[in-house]
């Protein structure tokens, strides 16, 4: 978020190493992933649109960043406690189950993969 809100997200994309006829679509990636990131689940993009987003057949919103003030720390403690409460009773209240599957990766998903590695990497 620090990156993308103060704009320099191209310079991101060029430090990582992203060859110039990636670079479309790795901004396109960042901002559906920053839509679909937004604190409120009824602001996040459905995933049929983000298919459509990624795909580049449909126009993606200027994503807004809605941890602005968890980032900022005028966050209310309140709404954080509360938020933490409603999860631990949708925890305790619903069942799970995990499922194993063999997973094949494809040379583009690597790259996708270095992507994420270089953005994650920066400000930590």
């Amino acid at each position: 978020w620090k990156k993308y809100d103060a704009g320099e997200l191209e310079e991101v994309i060029t430090v990582c190493g992203i060859e110039e006829i990636y670079k479309e679509m790795a901004e396109r990636m960042v901002k559906v992933a920053l839509l679909c990131v937004q604190y409120r689940p009824e602001s996040r993009p459905i995933m049929s649109d983000v298919v459509k987003m990624l795909e580049g057949s449909v126009e993606i919103s200027k994503p807004l960043n809605s941890f602005q003030k968890i980032m900022d720390g005028t966050f209310s403690d309140h709404l954080v406690q509360e938020s933490r409460t409603n999860a631990s009773k949708s925890i305790n209240s619903s069942s799970s189950a995990t499922v194993t599957e063999p997973v094949v990766v494809h040379d583009s998903m690597r790259r996708y993969d270095e992507i994420e590695l270089c953005f994650t990497s920066g400000d930590e």
